[in-house]
């Protein structure tokens, strides 16, 4: 029989069985776990007010305990399952998880550098450290996919194809987590998507970062793309098919239009689909040569509106649910006009996210960045309180923009 307890009486060494909220809105990936270490602790104390509690399952010498501390359920639990933890606490843990989330990315970037150097000088390409630097930011993903959303915002100019592999590779698996897939799944979905532009390295550095459209033979290089990185993992020995056909697949879509096989519907792999779609917005966020970058929130708009047949509806409504309508790291204005960067999404309102906020209705920088939980706000002031429209990142200063988001700031 399960029991029901406050998370301030939960200790390590019990079973927790059920939590006040959908497991797929928790930082935990499995329904039904055993705390087992303090930090796993403190992340449930952030996330739940209450869980249920298995003594049966737990640590013999506790099971009397969990008796005696149960909660007899009134009705209580409605109201407990609807709340959200204070911002501030969900705040705490984002700057806490973001010092981790930043050091593992930076070791991904530092080894996928190594890797392209060395597919590029046709040397054997050895993908053995892929599994490792997934798995790590897996981790990160699972304690606090908010922060590992939030370094996404960071990109240098220079360093487009390693960035935007990790980016991917993160997007990808928070989505295959939302879509409830299994840990080795959303695993080698996440290898996939970190390789998945591998065979670039085989392309020219002036046709890849070319100032100017393509000409037809330039584009028919930059296609091949696909087939050079199956390819170069095909030779490399020790990846998966499932992996190699997400390389192989993330450029092919739906109706036929993509490539390199023009292959149709059910034809594609939907790990590749999938892939690819996330693939698609990180493009439109990033800042590339002749595309300069749109927020989140007009990048998903732009998906709904005319990528349905590409990916299909149903695959990218999905997508926009995981995301959230104001994605995490979106400037937006409010209606007073003053300026905020979304940290944080309240699962009840979707339009109504956690600000930390950057200029005031003058246009003067706070000077603390307070946090505003724009679900929190009642009465006659929630009307100053509500978003007026997302910024694009140029609109609101790039250079400005990473200074506020840089990681460093915040820790």
């Amino acid at each position: 029989m399960k029991c029901k307890l406050r998370v301030t009486d939960v200790s390590t060494g019990m079973y927790v069985a059920e939590l006040d909220r959908p497991w797929l809105e928790s930082p935990f990936l499995f329904q039904g776990f055993v705390v087992e270490s303090r930090r796993e602790l403190a992340q449930l104390r952030e996330t739940c007010q209450y869980v249920y509690v298995n003594p049966e399952r737990s640590r013999s010498d506790l099971q009397s305990k969990i008796r005696r501390l149960a909660v007899l359920d009134r009705g209580e639990g409605a109201a407990a399952h609807a709340a959200e933890p204070p911002a501030e606490h969900r705040f705490r843990a984002f700057k806490r998880e973001l010092a981790r989330a930043l050091d593992i990315r930076e070791k991904t970037r530092q080894y996928l550098d190594v890797l392209m150097d060395d597919a590029r000088l046709g040397k054997h390409v050895s993908i053995q450290g892929v599994h490792t630097v997934v798995t790590e930011m897996l981790d990160t993903i699972l304690i606090n996919p908010a922060a590992t959303l939030w370094l996404i915002q960071l990109r240098d100019k220079d360093e487009h194809t390693a960035l935007h592999s990790i980016n991917t590779s993160v997007l990808s698996m928070i989505f295959a987590r939302h879509e409830g897939m299994n840990r080795e799944d959303i695993e080698t979905i996440g290898m996939g998507a970190l390789l998945h532009d591998i065979g670039k390295v085989r392309m020219p550095k002036s046709v890849l970062m070319k100032d100017g459209p393509l000409d037809r033979e330039e584009w028919d290089m930059m296609r091949s793309h696909a087939e050079q990185g199956h390819r170069m993992l095909n030779q490399s020995g020790g990846v998966s098919e499932q992996v190699k056909t997400i390389v192989l697949q993330h450029h092919e879509r739906l109706d036929g239009s993509g490539y390199p096989q023009h292959l149709h519907d059910n034809q594609i792999d939907r790990m590749a689909l999938m892939v690819g779609l996330v693939d698609a917005y990180d493009a439109m966020t990033g800042d590339w040569p002749n595309s300069p970058p749109i927020s989140p929130h007009k990048a998903l708009a732009s998906l709904r509106k005319t990528a349905g047949a590409q990916f299909g509806v149903e695959l990218i409504e999905r997508f926009i649910r995981c995301m959230g309508v104001y994605p995490i790291g979106t400037v937006v204005r409010l209606t007073t006009g003053a300026k905020g960067i979304v940290v944080s999404h309240n699962r009840a309102s979707r339009l109504k996210p956690v600000l930390m906020m950057v200029e005031d209705p003058r246009g003067e920088p706070y000077r603390k960045r307070p946090l505003v939980d724009l679900a929190s706000q009642k009465g006659e002031s929630a009307g100053n309180w509500q978003i007026q429209q997302a910024l694009d990142p140029h609109d609101f200063g790039d250079e400005r923009l990473r200074s506020i988001t840089a990681a460093e700031s915040l820790i």
